[in-house]
């Protein structure tokens, strides 16, 4: 299917064009086809057919072009971020309105090439660094409050217009920021407009955060004598001794000019300050101390649990004695070796070692190690698997040359059908895989894409 138009007015926006070559098919294809996640809508990418899909397209494209285009209500899903906190709200937007979110945010980044979204693992090996270097005494760490419920849709169109943006883009941005997220069913009438916030869990929460905030991210990093860093609403900054007051103020100012505001300093989960040689700090789920960069402790006992997951599937089958236990035994092998190593997908590394690649010693890894071993003893000995090990991972995390075996998998280099059936029979719990080449490509994307979420469960929130 294309979604082509030849019929191109000279006058076209950037984003205009971007529709007319086929941004809509081609994002579906790149970021939704397979995926599960249904909106108030209740459909999915999973089984859509082609037919359906043209529609889709075709609607969306026609709508945002003669400026009738308007978004359906978000369904609320509330995410648990622990005992005594308020839950995080997460807005899930109808299919085609994902649809049209991707392609937006696409276009923004486009747009706006010095907009920088650095990965985590990224951060934490410059903060290493800025750490030893010996050149900075104090830290401070601020968390802004509220950070997507509270960013104006003033600052949001000042920002958009400052860089250049159409209108007929900022007025979609717009539409998407303000549109309700409800729960699912509900019927009443739809509250009024907001002027702020923006809608987390859409495709362009990220992006406009970061859209909202580069002036500011400007203003702080032109400070002589600072390291400055930011992921989403977490911000770090290491500064001389006698400056950690004014430049708190600062930040509290500049961030003031765009609605924001950080956690006071008696939260101090959230917020805080010290001395580099004395006191240890928390960022991204690392915990820095004394110039040693380890886990948090928090962070890894979410992995164990997972790792027992499949050990205890695997216990159970045993017990009931199961007819297709091998099957059972190679699926939970896999699913085992797949959360201890990580994996390669979309030309990068996923999963809980590849993110917390930045640590200082292997005590924890040896320790991991044993947790395994010590899940496998229980098991009956006619199903024992085979375990990787986090401290072999770890070395070839760090050093990619060195895993000539693949030892962490890379799903990029997996291309021909017959070896994607056999991973399918061997890791997923399908009871049909397709005959034809189409068929099981189409199931093995999605049994990727499902997979590489489940690791995103094992590293759990960054900020």
């Amino acid at each position: 299917m294309s979604d082509n138009n030849p019929e191109v007015p000279p006058e076209a926006s950037s984003f205009e064009l971007a529709l007319r070559a086929g941004a809509l098919q081609r994002n579906y294809e790149q970021r939704l086809e397979g995926t599960r996640t249904r909106g108030r809508d209740g459909i999915s990418a999973l089984h859509l057919k082609p037919e359906q899909l043209d529609r889709l397209v075709a609607t969306a494209k026609s709508r945002i072009l003669d400026g009738t285009y308007a978004f359906s209500p978000y369904k609320e899903v509330l995410r648990l971020k622990g005992a005594a906190k308020f839950p995080r709200v997460i807005s899930i937007p109808t299919l085609r309105d994902r649809l049209v979110l991707a392609t937006l945010a696409e276009h923004l980044r486009k747009s706006i090439p010095s907009i920088e979204f650095p990965r985590p693992q990224q951060l934490v090996s410059n903060i290493r660094g800025a750490v030893k270097s010996g050149l900075y005494r104090d830290f401070i760490r601020l968390d802004i409050m509220s950070f997507y419920p509270s960013i104006s849709h003033q600052a949001i169109s000042k920002a958009l217009e400052r860089y250049g943006i159409s209108a007929d883009v900022v007025q979609l941005v717009l539409d998407a920021a303000q549109t309700p997220t409800l729960p699912d069913g509900h019927v009443t009438a739809v509250p009024a407009r907001p002027t702020k916030g923006v809608p987390a869990g859409t495709a362009i929460a990220n992006v406009l955060g970061e859209i909202v905030l580069h002036s500011f991210d400007e203003v702080v990093n032109a400070l002589p004598g600072i390291a400055y860093f930011r992921y989403v609403d977490d911000i770090l900054i290491l500064s001389p001794y006698g400056k950690r007051g004014s430049i708190t103020e600062l930040v509290r100012s500049e961030l003031r000019m765009v609605g924001l505001k950080v956690h006071p300093k008696e939260s101090k989960d959230k917020s805080s300050t010290g001395i580099l040689r004395k006191q240890p700090f928390e960022y991204l789920g690392y915990t820095f101390e004394r110039g040693k960069v380890t886990v948090h402790k928090s962070r890894h006992s979410r992995l164990i649990d997972n790792l027992a997951r499949p050990i205890t599937m695997l216990r159970r089958a045993a017990q009931e004695s199961r007819s297709d236990i091998e099957r059972i035994r190679i699926r939970a092998e896999w699913w085992l070796n797949f959360r201890i190593t990580g994996c390669i997908s979309e030309e990068t590394r996923r999963g809980w070692l590849p993110y917390y690649s930045q640590i200082d010693n292997t005590s924890l890894l040896h320790h991991l190690d044993d947790v395994v071993a010590k899940l496998i003893s229980r098991l009956p000995s006619e199903t024992k698997i085979n375990p990787k090990s986090f401290l072999t991972a770890f070395t070839f995390t760090r050093d990619p040359t060195r895993d000539r075996v693949q030892y962490i998998p890379n799903f990029d280099l997996i291309t021909d059908p017959v070896d994607m059936k056999i991973l399918l029979e061997a890791a997923s719990d399908y009871r049909s895989i397709p005959s034809d080449s189409a068929g099981i490509e189409r199931l093995f994307r999605q049994f990727i894409s499902f997979a590489v979420k489940e690791l995103e469960t094992d590293v759990g929130g960054t900020s």
